[in-house]
């Protein structure tokens, strides 16, 4: 496979088009994603290629076998109603990205008719994301906080061998390492120092993805 590349993809452009040669492979900079490549690009972009039926379906942020790690309660709220969610933090549950802003709201009156999660706010510190390739952590980077200079953590955590995908940790200020959400392996950021690494799991977690889209709805 090759790589087809949104024009101004940022850093992800960089990464791949400086490692295809090390990767044995190529790319396009295109404005329409070509089938049976690997895509870099938007939300829009990717799934493009994808015949998905699923765009109203709920996203798996939050797999089960990370369980442990959420430490705060989450509830799946339709909109509009009639439920007291004041000063929670609101995330639309239907896709991985959208105009939707996902923080917290003190006023949920004016939020679109849709499908969310609603959790509990916690105080996050520090943040990294983690790029998994079949159940084996490639490498990750430093998202948000204060520190960009602190390493992500190595956390004893057993992912199945047929996951792929971006995983994002918060350290709180409790202390605590805590999930902040998942994500399928496309249209995700690139945090990390390694181009290579991220074009490397990028064009191997994409043919993992189509072969496990079950997993990322529900």
């Amino acid at each position: 496979m090759i790589f087809s590349i949104q024009p101004n993809a940022g850093r992800e452009l960089i990464a791949i088009i400086n490692n295809v040669g090390k990767l044995n492979t190529d790319y396009v900079i295109s404005r329409d994603c070509k089938p049976n490549h690997v895509p870099i690009g938007t939300i829009e972009y990717c799934e493009s290629v994808l015949n998905l039926k699923t765009n109203n379906k709920i996203k798996n942020f939050y797999p089960k076998f990370l369980k442990d790690y959420i430490k705060r309660k989450i509830e799946i709220v339709q909109f509009p109603n009639e439920l007291n969610l004041s000063n929670k933090f609101v995330k639309l549950a239907t896709s991985w990205k959208s105009e939707i802003k996902s923080e917290v709201k003190s006023c949920l009156s004016d939020i679109p008719k849709g499908t969310y999660f609603v959790s509990d706010i916690v105080s996050i510190v520090e943040e990294w994301r983690y790029y998994i390739l079949r159940g084996e952590v490639v490498t990750s980077g430093w998202y948000s906080g204060t520190n960009e200079e602190e390493p992500a953590p190595e956390l004893n955590i057993e992912y199945p061998d047929s996951f792929s995908g971006a995983v994002d940790f918060a350290r709180t200020k409790d202390g605590e390492y805590i999930l902040v959400e998942a994500h399928a392996p496309y249209a995700c950021g690139w945090y990390g120092e390694n181009g290579y690494d991220y074009a490397y799991w990028m064009l191997n977690a994409w043919p993992s993805y189509l072969e496990n889209k079950s997993f990322w709805t529900y």
